[in-house]
């Protein structure tokens, strides 16, 4: 049996932009391991790295590639939220448990800040946030609370109203 083609990554910012990666060669014959990891994305490779930081040996195994799929594809950003701002969380769900999320928010990123530092991640790391609105409604709510939510009280120097812009088409990723 012939050894399957290289997946490459998709066309996207990431693969046009990344350290250059070793091949990694395919699994053959039996490897004896403490934990078996599948899938090489952010996640596995926290976890595989966290358990191997406590002395176990960890085996990763990925059908494509180091960072292959989503974990390929999200522009890089360390980011201190989720998919709800904080006072919408709190509102629904607390302040308690809004607090606890923004909490472990922080920790996650506090983590990665000092991976990198550990282990040399050369990753071109920059420190900054943007909060931009889109619309009246969006200026309105970054201007009446100046934070990234009450849970976080995130101070913001300024806000500002996104221009809009009209993409024909998005560049080729190289």
């Amino acid at each position: 049996m012939s050894a399957p083609l290289p997946i490459e990554h998709a066309a996207s910012w990431y693969a046009s932009s990344a350290n250059a990666s070793p091949e990694r060669p395919s699994l053959s014959g039996e490897v004896s391991c403490d934990v078996c990891v599948v899938g090489a994305g952010f996640t596995g490779i926290s976890a595989a790295l966290h358990l191997a930081e406590q002395g176990l040996k960890v085996m990763v195994l990925e059908a494509a590639r180091v960072g292959y799929g989503a974990s390929g594809r999200n522009g890089g950003q360390i980011v201190n939220s989720y998919s709800r701002d904080m006072d919408v969380i709190e509102e629904r769900f607390g302040a308690q448990t809004a607090r606890a999320l923004g909490d472990m928010a922080f920790e996650g990123n506090s983590i990665i800040r000092e991976r990198i530092v550990r282990y040399g991640i050369d990753c071109d790391l920059r420190e900054g946030n943007l909060f931009a609105a889109c619309n009246t409604r969006q200026m309105k709510a970054c201007a009446s609370t100046r934070h990234c939510g009450s849970a976080t009280a995130i101070p913001v120097s300024s806000c500002w109203k996104a221009t809009p812009i009209s993409v024909k088409s998005a560049p080729k990723a190289m």
